[in-house]
């Protein structure tokens, strides 16, 4: 996980934009993402994910905003990927909206940082 961090680069969730993807092609996005996350690639993974996510995915906006998560990052021993609180809870709330049921408990263990 030695990808320089691209925090700035991302554009937070909008309510207005709503990008239109076919079911399968959100379920490749989300599991290609998941895949190369796991695989240490973390900003490939922000950059799958948040495709999946912007289409109305929960699972995908929960590891997107994982991927931002300092939480997550720290217990995953994550280095050279910069942590971003704000990301990392507006795509918590997004999943929330979602639908997402693990969403809430994520956002509460975030609000203790």
């Amino acid at each position: 996980m030695l990808q320089p961090s691209v925090t700035g680069n991302r554009a937070l969730p909008s309510s207005k934009a709503i990008r239109v993807l076919d079911p399968e092609e959100i379920k490749l996005l989300h599991e290609t993402g998941r895949a190369i996350d796991c695989g240490s690639d973390v900003v490939t993974a922000r950059t799958v994910l948040q495709r999946a996510a912007e289409a109305g995915d929960a699972n995908a906006a929960i590891a997107l905003g994982a991927t931002y998560d300092p939480n997550v990052l720290a217990r995953l021993g994550v280095v050279g990927v910069s942590a971003d609180v704000e990301q990392a809870r507006s795509w918590y709330e997004k999943a929330e909206t979602l639908g997402s049921l693990d969403a809430r408990r994520r956002l509460d263990l975030l609000a203790n940082r």
